[in-house]
């Protein structure tokens, strides 16, 4: 019997990066063993398994970016999230934003636009969307946080209207002060010139947006590559950049 036919609707999705996680990761003796038993369930699909506390083990189906748990012997398989109870920890939630982390230096920072407040040495990336309420929202917060550089990566991901948009931004004469003045004063971009090379930023945005799962606006990354996802509080993002200041 395959896996598709029990799992459940909400399996857990993740994006990885850099080399598959069969390839990248070194397992050891048992952990093949678990990948042997687990292979008779999930027939076709590239598996890797780590080996967790108490005798669990962690099932990555690799094509299809699932995690699963189960025993040693595979006879038991549990999918949903699985917490710590007494260091009051999410391993699912925790194991999700450690796959879904990027590389910085897969980023081509000559497709960004940035922000500077004060010294600006704190990096922050965010992909937008020139249409997008939440993006706009965020901008509110991020004004008020000192010492950051924020670089953002435009994805027209809602409409047509966004994609013209974007095109008109990073055509124009001085698109950071055009994409500024449209999120943060409601002032559109003015019809130019798309046709030429100016557009190629975007393009390239939306494959790396594709490849690691960024589907939606606002998405942010910090400098160790670990994403959140929305229109984040500010003390949600200070917690953050001040983690990795330490």
């Amino acid at each position: 019997m395959q896996w598709r036919k029990w799992m459940r609707h909400g399996i857990t999705v993740l994006a990885l990066t850099g080399a598959s996680a069969g390839s990248a990761w070194a397992m050891s003796a048992v952990e093949k063993q678990v990948v042997e038993k687990a292979a008779k369930l999930f027939a076709g699909q590239e598996l890797a398994a780590r080996q967790l506390p108490q005798g669990l083990f962690e099932i990555l189906v690799v094509n299809e970016k699932a995690i699963f748990y189960v025993d040693k012997d595979v006879r038991f398989l549990f999918d949903g999230q699985l917490y710590d109870v007494q260091q009051q920890v999410n391993l699912t939630q925790q194991r999700e934003e450690d796959l879904m982390r990027i590389k910085l230096s897969d980023l081509n920072m000559k497709d960004a636009i940035q922000a500077v407040n004060g010294k600006g040495s704190r990096q922050l990336i965010v992909f937008e969307d020139p249409n997008c309420g939440f993006c706009r929202q965020l901008r509110g917060t991020l004004a008020a946080i000192p010492d950051l550089t924020v670089h953002f990566f435009l994805i027209p991901v809602l409409g047509e209207d966004s994609l013209q948009k974007s095109q008109r931004i990073v055509c124009a004469a001085d698109p950071a002060t055009t994409l500024h003045t449209w999120m943060e004063k409601g002032v559109a971009p003015a019809a130019v010139n798309t046709s030429g090379a100016c557009t190629e930023s975007l393009d390239r945005n939306r494959s790396f947006a594709q490849r690691h799962r960024i589907t939606g606006t606002p998405t942010l990354f910090f400098s160790d590559g670990s994403r959140m996802t929305g229109a984040q509080p500010a003390a949600a993002i200070q917690q953050r950049l001040a983690s990795l200041a330490k």
